[in-house]
């Protein structure tokens, strides 16, 4: 598998479709997606059918800490466990893809050693972590 998309998502039921499709409709294919929810309410039918996909791994958890900061990163924690990508894009739940972001990303990994890029693409370069070329 080459990416592991990971969702942290907390009440965010009016993005959490756009988001996920968003992933779902990406024109890259080898990449999974892995949603962690901390939300008070429970889902509704039409969402549980929704994350029944195939690419979709869906985790409800209970609030851990009093601090959303350490929510949202224990979130991230357990994502970083359970992904079984190559590399890791993170997601808020209100946030989402443009179509063509995994399969950019892979070209871009597949022209340059790269191990970090945050929105638009600031490239760094594995062999001493300098920086490279931006897009």
């Amino acid at each position: 598998m080459k990416f592991s998309i990971i969702i942290n998502t907390h009440n965010q039921g009016k993005f959490i479709y756009k988001s996920i499709n968003s992933c779902l409709k990406q024109k890259f294919s080898d990449y999974e997606i892995l949603v962690f929810d901390t939300s008070d309410k429970k889902l509704n039918y039409k969402f549980r059918k929704f994350i029944k996909r195939k690419k979709i791994k869906y985790f409800h958890s209970k609030i851990k800490f009093t601090q959303p900061e350490k929510n949202q990163m224990y979130k991230i924690y357990r994502g970083l466990k359970k992904s079984k990508g190559e590399f890791l894009c993170l997601l808020d739940g209100d946030d989402y893809f443009s179509l063509q972001k995994l399969k950019k990303l892979n070209g871009l990994l597949n022209r340059k050693k790269i191990s970090f890029n945050q929105d638009k693409p600031i490239l760094v370069r594995t062999e001493g972590l300098r920086p490279a070329t931006a897009m």
